[in-house]
């Protein structure tokens, strides 16, 4: 079967294209020369109010066709297609239906997506619920009365009715259908009640998905306990206090979603599928305050979603479950660790722990190391530790590094004793080899690219150690890479970036973020103010790393992982892969930021940029609009920073209410207020005596409050 996206590609080999799919400019009609494709079997359309030509019925062997997108008029050639078995409307624009269903009796499947709100089906032809041979119904429509279901649609085998708001007939219908092995029905609660579930739903004998979400139900009926042969059932934003299984029901069982069920005791009808072959659990949003120990007797789990719940600690065995590979937990308190929260890192630390066939003592110290279980950690001796450094995954490799610290005292000392050779085992981007290995040698201290047999200092870094099990098998004495920065800076080496007298903090940051070796710019940060980072100057870090192009993913991140608290690095890694405007957005609105010193540090390096109006700097923007709504004395330095020679230029910040701290700035002359989404001026406007000209421009005031401001402030010269 050769498939074509191309019609004039199709058109150079007419005679061979068996599948064709066409995309169709606004309100065209699709040229007739495609007819001469006579051996087409698979049509599918995609477009904007397009057309399709009645003369497409010449496609005598066509067997499928699929419309996407919006077309408002019904397809009539259709009805003329003598061996069409699959028919697909996935898009929306029709309101209206021929009944001449009837025509199509070989019609297999019939499959009607629509977005309810923009195109609410109300009643389909009755002719499409008497098509003998559908095997497949797939229908988004206000459904009441399903007409003619036990009849006529007795070998339907898939069944998914959305938005659908049927009838207790209907639904005793539906259980009739005796062939059905996937049925959906939910109506998102669109009528007001939930759905009607029958007890001759245990007919259904044949029944393998069924999925009842988004019914607002309470109650399943007993009889659901007789559908033996079910491998999916989902459950999801149901009102159940509890389940009607028992221990045994459903030994088929490979998914089960009990998503958006806050009212329901999980971990107790977890009990009732421990015997089941589950595969798929989704618990995400069901009000769990600790992790459902029942989860570790799913020994085939493959994937678990525990999303949005209280869940603040993630029990460590969940390793062990042989097959697990994919757990999500977004969205929760695990270990206050972003690496738990995204669920990814997990993901790859499962899989890299399964492929490599690890040990349960190492299983469980990587995923201690990745969630930063400091109680777990602080039980594991060093010996343990070691091998950790040897995994691809890096967030687990420094978290090693950082856990050793407690272990490994600082020996760096006796670096200068004459047995002594320092190696350096594997990469470390914050610890630049060469330069260490010239300075230390400077420094008269022994250093070597192999292992000695010697007394050895070995130097561990941050990417795979593959020298780490020789290195073990001399028992060496170990020196982390911040003991040894610590020790490089004791000795003032040249090359790393110093404050010089009479310098600033900040200062010297901004002058090592705009260092052209980013070596040193990540080796200066980290051994700034004695190898560490003072709490004043963690903030200044995070608006530079935005100023200078250095996002807290490169080069910030790699010292703000290191040396702030595991709250504060959590939310730096959360916003990493944000643009640099919507990351300062986004702290402004963490709880655990402190607002105050993060406006503060905002203005330090933003104050002197200058004004470029509507392409004025958007990052600069947001700044000062952090510092305006935190008001007060911050506010205070923001206006005075924008402040100079009596004029005030706040052209183009977007204010959209000026700060009441300008009232206390009598002395202003001019002010730039344009650009900015003003509509009304405060009447204390009225105290600033001095003032003598106000731009006003491009704001949104009406002709009122023009008139308004012009009378409040007669012997001022306003522009608007």
């Amino acid at each position: 079967m050769a498939k074509y996206t191309d019609i004039e590609k199709a058109l150079a080999n007419p005679l061979d294209v068996t599948h064709l799919e066409i995309n169709c400019k606004y309100g065209n009609e699709i040229s007739e020369q495609v007819l001469a494709c006579e051996h087409l079997k698979i049509l599918e359309v995609n477009g904007y109010n397009y057309k399709v030509p009645l003369a497409f019925k010449q496609f005598t062997q066509l067997e499928k066709v699929v419309f996407y997108g919006r077309y408002n008029k019904f397809p009539q050639f259709i009805f003329d297609l003598p061996n069409i078995k699959h028919l697909h409307f996935e898009g929306y624009g029709m309101d209206y239906f021929p009944n001449e269903f009837e025509k199509l009796p070989q019609l297999e499947s019939l499959k009607i997506v629509a977005n309810l709100f923009n195109n609410p089906y109300q009643h389909f032809p009755d002719s499409i619920f008497t098509l003998p041979r559908l095997k497949s119904l797939h229908i988004y429509a206000d459904i009441q009365m399903l007409a003619g279901l036990p009849n006529s649609l007795q070998n339907l085998e898939s069944l998914c009715l959305y938005y659908n708001n049927l009838s207790a007939k209907s639904m005793e219908a539906i259980c009739g259908l005796s062939k059905l092995h996937t049925l959906l029905l939910t109506n998102y609660y669109y009528n007001g009640k939930p759905l009607f579930l029958p007890n001759d739903i245990g007919n259904l004998k044949s029944l393998q998905k069924l999925e009842l979400y988004n019914n607002y139900i309470q109650d399943l009926p007993n009889a659901i306990r007789s559908l033996t042969q079910l491998e999916w059932l989902n459950l999801c934003n149901g009102r159940f206090d509890s389940l009607p299984f028992v221990a045994g029901d459903l030994p088929l069982l490979k998914a089960l979603i009990l998503e958006q069920n806050k009212q329901m005791d999980v971990s107790k009808e977890l009990r009732k599928f421990v015997h089941a072959p589950i595969v798929h659990l989704n618990l995400k949003s069901c009000g769990l305050d600790s992790f459902p120990e029942e989860v570790f007797k799913l020994r085939q789990l493959q994937y678990l979603n525990v999303s949005n719940n209280r869940i603040d600690k993630l029990p460590l065995d969940i390793v062990n479950l042989p097959e697990l590979h994919s757990i999500e937990t977004t969205k929760t308190l695990l270990a206050k660790s972003t690496e738990a929260k995204s669920g990814k890192p997990i993901n790859k630390l499962l899989k890299l722990l399964k492929e490599n066939k690890s040990t349960e003592t190492f299983k469980k110290i990587s995923l201690a190391l990745l969630v930063n279980d400091k109680d777990y950690l602080a039980q594991v001796p060093p010996h343990s530790l070691l091998p950790a450094l040897n995994t691809p995954q890096s967030v687990v490799r420094e978290n090693a590094l950082v856990a050793l610290e407690h272990h490994f005292t600082d020996k760096t000392d006796s670096l200068r004793h004459p047995q002594t050779v320092v190696t350096i085992i594997g990469k470390n981007k914050g610890l630049p080899i060469n330069k260490t290995y010239q300075q230390l040698k400077k420094q008269g201290v022994q250093t070597s690219r192999t292992l000695q047999d010697i007394t050895t200092h070995v130097v561990l870094g941050t990417e795979p150690g593959e020298k780490l099990d020789k290195a073990l098998a001399l028992d060496p004495v170990w020196v982390l890479p911040q003991q040894l920065r610590v020790f490089l800076q004791k000795n003032e080496v040249p090359y790393l970036m110093q404050a010089t007298e009479g310098q600033s903090s900040s200062d010297s940051l901004e002058d090592l973020l705009q260092n052209s070796d980013p070596q040193n710019v990540i080796l200066g940060l980290t051994m700034m103010m004695e190898g560490g980072i003072p709490n004043d100057l963690v903030y200044d870090i995070v608006i530079l790393s935005l100023k200078k192009s250095y996002p807290p993913s490169q080069a910030a991140k790699k010292v703000l992982e290191r040396y702030t608290s595991e709250e504060f690095r959590a939310v730096i890694r959360k916003h990493s892969r944000k643009a640099m405007v919507n990351i300062l957005r986004a702290l402004h609105e963490e709880p655990l930021i402190d607002q105050k010193r993060l406006a503060i540090s905002a203005l330090k390096f933003f104050k002197n940029e200058p004004n470029r109006y509507y392409y004025f700097n958007r990052l600069q923007r947001v700044a000062f609009e952090l510092c305006f709504k935190q008001g007060g004395e911050v506010a205070k330095l923001a206006i005075e920073a924008r402040t100079q020679d009596q004029t005030l230029e706040l052209t183009g910040f977007y204010i959209k209410k000026i700060p009441e701290e300008l009232r206390n700035f009598k002395n202003i002359k001019v002010m730039h207020l344009g650009g900015n989404g003003l509509r009304m001026l405060p009447d204390w406007f009225i105290e600033l005596k001095k003032l003598e000209r106000l731009e006003l421009t491009n704001n949104m005031f009406n002709k009122t409050e023009k008139a308004r401001i012009v009378e409040l402030l007669p012997q001022v010269q306003v522009l608007f």
